[in-house]
């Protein structure tokens, strides 16, 4: 007959004692997590959490990320649970508009423009800036007529341009039929310098008439949209140098003359 209070030869004391000694804390290594809470093996006492050593992971920047490769995260939609994705599942962003269109921010979204208005105080940019076409500076559309175009302005300083010079191409490399400006003595009777006061701000200003100079020199004038309505002040120095040096040819031409006639004139 068993004895009460004994299960086989061990009594009830004793078992009480082995299975204390099998109770320890949690030391060692987890082999395994659920996707959900608790350890593998049934462990249901609480939600683990696994503390990720982010800098002692292996350097991966020269990994050749590929849309098959593996990322594991928290699905919010199914209770924060970790699930593995491939990064073909990531959205995607793609760029507005079609090719040679800039992009630009619309609100949160991706937006695109063959014509972008900028419209902030301040556009900066660091190094050269690359344009096909034409510029202009406070005008638009039609008024845009040459490589950079500025207003006809004189109430402000927004159709002026300042620099310590203004270098325009000149080689023999890039001319051919080279020749002496003709008559310039005649060509400047015809011109004339004059005053005049600007329509849009009564300023008062000095310069040529573009009417007229082109009847003399047509070279010197700029056209928009085929009507005559600027020129080159600076291709003038040619001009007038041509005619200051047909002067002193003239003014040599006489004082030989002079000396000629004064030569005689004493002898008589």
């Amino acid at each position: 007959m068993a004895k009460r209070n004994t299960i086989g030869k061990y009594s009830r004391s004793k078992l009480d004692y082995l299975i204390s000694q099998q109770v320890v804390e949690g030391v060692g290594d987890i082999t395994a997590v659920n996707s959900g809470n608790g350890l593998t093996g049934g462990g249901s006492s609480g939600a683990v959490t696994l503390s990720i050593d982010i800098e002692g992971a292996s350097d991966g920047t020269s990994v050749q990320v590929a849309t098959g490769d593996l990322l594991l995260l928290a699905d919010a939609n199914d209770s924060n649970n970790v699930k593995k994705i491939q990064i073909s599942q990531l959205p995607s962003v793609s760029p507005a508009g079609s090719n040679t269109q800039i992009q630009f921010n619309n609100d949160g979204a991706l937006g695109a423009s063959a014509n972008l208005a900028f419209g902030g105080l301040t556009l900066s940019t660091t190094g050269s800036i690359e344009l096909t076409g034409s510029m202009g500076i406070n005008v638009k559309g039609a008024n845009i007529t040459h490589g950079l175009t500025l207003p006809n302005e004189t109430t402000d300083n927004s159709g002026m341009v300042k620099a310590t010079a203004y270098l325009t191409y000149s080689s023999i490399r890039y001319k051919e039929n080279i020749q002496p400006i003709e008559k310039p003595l005649e060509k400047l009777e015809n011109l004339r310098g004059v005053t005049f006061d600007w329509k849009d701000s009564g300023k008062r200003d000095i310069g040529f008439i573009v009417e007229e100079v082109i009847e003399e020199l047509p070279e010197v004038i700029g056209y928009d949209n085929g009507t005559p309505s600027s020129m080159d002040y600076a291709k003038m120095t040619s001009f007038l140098l041509q005619c200051v040096k047909e002067q002193q040819a003239e003014l040599k031409e006489q004082r030989e003359k002079i000396n000629f006639l004064e030569k005689h004139i004493c002898k008589s």
